[in-house]
């Protein structure tokens, strides 16, 4: 099965506008995304339980494009991704789709990663790169909700 996995970066700035600020913090949150991506590519294809040549890269949200598969003219809207995926609304500004965070308004930086793994091998290999134990995270993270409702 291919996981989609949708990831948020805040931004500093609102990215609404296309002046050298905005330029400079998209540009540095690309470089921050595809070394991300690096790091989860690399922790997943080095797990033993992920099958040799498992599918695992990221889009290059400038065109859409996968960055670590070549010869693939396959391109995915990261923009559109999150706006169906994730309920994030979307709008036009100035001929290019922008989506707004519930929290974070326009300062946000949307990209995506793919793997075709299973879950706990995606699970695991974002713990090794973030620290993090992704699956307590999700659990904490459900029954906060759940005790909201």
């Amino acid at each position: 099965s291919l996981l989609l996995i949708p990831l948020s970066q805040r931004a500093a700035l609102p990215l609404t506008s296309f002046g050298d600020a905005e330029q400079t913090e998209k540009d540095r949150l690309l470089d921050s995304h595809m070394a991300f991506s690096k790091s989860l590519r690399a922790a997943l294809l080095a797990d033993p339980d992920v099958p040799t040549g498992a599918f695992a890269d990221c889009t290059d949200p400038c065109t859409g494009l996968p960055h670590f598969t070549a010869g693939s003219g396959a391109v995915y809207p990261d923009v559109e991704g999150f706006a169906r995926c994730l309920g994030f609304p979307a709008t036009d500004v100035g001929g290019c789709k922008i989506v707004r965070h519930p929290e974070w308004g326009y300062a946000l930086y949307p990209t995506t990663f793919f793997a075709a793994v299973e879950v706990g091998c995606l699970a695991k290999a974002l713990g090794e790169v973030t620290g993090v134990d992704v699956v307590a995270a999700v659990r904490d993270a459900a029954a906060a909700r759940d005790d909201t409702q």
